[in-house]
């Protein structure tokens, strides 16, 4: 990894020599602190479900001052943050309280949010999870229909999406069988991008080119423009019988927080293993850090994690937090990883 690549996340903050936060220096603090064992936390995951767990592992690593400080904005790169869904728990609130309007507010937000940080990750779980909120509402509503497109979209989306059973009765466990099963109408989507070099994908499925024109199933899509040197774009698009769709995107040029979302991305796309921990090197240079904490999967009930330790070329086991653990169990079960 270039020096070039530090100073690009470097720039995401205000300082100007290190990543370190000042209060570090507190003695009490620093009589505690073992750098070589502190680490910084990397989310190859974004599973609905994991953010919560992610939140108490860091939480208790800083409390045994085994987290390295890094700024929140580089670490909600690292820790999968700005793809997660935020607060599901004000959404379903909003549903259970029969407040309609207010569910669907927050669900058009969190999907705008996500969205429009595309370039910090994949945004495919979140999308797929807040699809499924959509189709909890519509069904609540009565109108079974549109609740079985957006049910139809988490599938699209995700094809591994298994609906929430806690929320979901006889009627919706019916609406979603309907949904696995895929329209046969189809209509057109035509995307106009600037820069013509750009492509884009359309629900993870083949790259196709600028000004490319294609059949696709009636109902809801997500597509991902992308180009060389530029910020990518993301858009959930609703195709019609009989009714041609054209979108123009023109990408905006790629800026240093989009250049590091890139580097974080080359880690959490890498095979677990050997290739993350080689990607992994260029991630810990950058930020100059040598133990990366992996979360490469789980739920709402647990985490499996991995440690990798760039200077010494090694990586752990997977590990299993299930939660349950004292923040001092964490730390050691952290520390004896390698």
């Amino acid at each position: 990894m270039t020096r070039a690549l530090g100073a690009i996340l470097l720039a995401l903050v205000t300082t100007t020599a290190t990543f370190a936060d000042p209060k570090a220096d507190d003695d009490d603090v620093a009589a505690k602190e073992d750098p070589a064992k502190q680490v910084v936390i990397v989310a190859a995951t974004s599973t609905p479900g994991t953010t919560g767990r992610v939140d108490r592992l860091r939480h208790q690593l800083e409390a045994r001052s085994m987290l390295k400080k890094v700024p929140d904005k580089v670490a909600s790169l690292l820790d999968g943050r700005d793809v997660a869904v935020a607060d599901l728990d004000s959404i379903r609130d909003a549903v259970a309280n029969f407040d309609n309007a207010g569910a669907l507010k927050k669900l058009d937000l969190e999907e705008k949010r996500i969205l429009q940080n595309i370039a910090s990750g994949d945004p495919v779980p979140s999308l797929a999870l807040l699809s499924e909120w959509h189709g909890f509402l519509l069904a609540a509503t009565g109108n079974a229909d549109a609740a079985i497109q957006w049910f139809r979209a988490a599938f699209r989306f995700d094809p591994d999406w298994v609906v929430d059973r806690r929320q979901a009765n006889n009627s919706i466990k019916e609406m979603v069988k309907k949904a696995r099963r895929e329209v046969t109408e189809q209509g057109y989507l035509r995307v106009d991008i600037s820069p013509k070099d750009a492509t884009f994908i359309v629900d993870g499925h083949d790259r196709h080119k600028a000004g490319d024109k294609m059949q696709l199933p009636l109902g809801l899509h997500l597509v991902v423009v992308t180009a060389n040197g530029r910020a990518p774009y993301a858009e959930l698009v609703d195709i019609a019988a009989g009714r041609p769709l054209k979108i123009q995107v023109t990408l905006s040029a790629e800026t240093p927080a989009d250049r590091a979302a890139r580097v974080v991305t080359e880690t959490v796309q890498a095979a677990p293993g050997t290739a993350r921990l080689s990607a992994a090197a260029h991630l810990a240079q950058a930020i100059n850090a040598t133990r990366l904490l992996v979360v490469e999967d789980g739920a709402d009930d647990h985490i499996v994690v991995r440690v990798y330790d760039t200077s010494a070329r090694k990586f752990s086991k997977p590990i299993n937090l299930a939660g349950t653990e004292t923040a001092s169990a964490t730390a050691r079960i952290v520390a004896a990883a390698l």
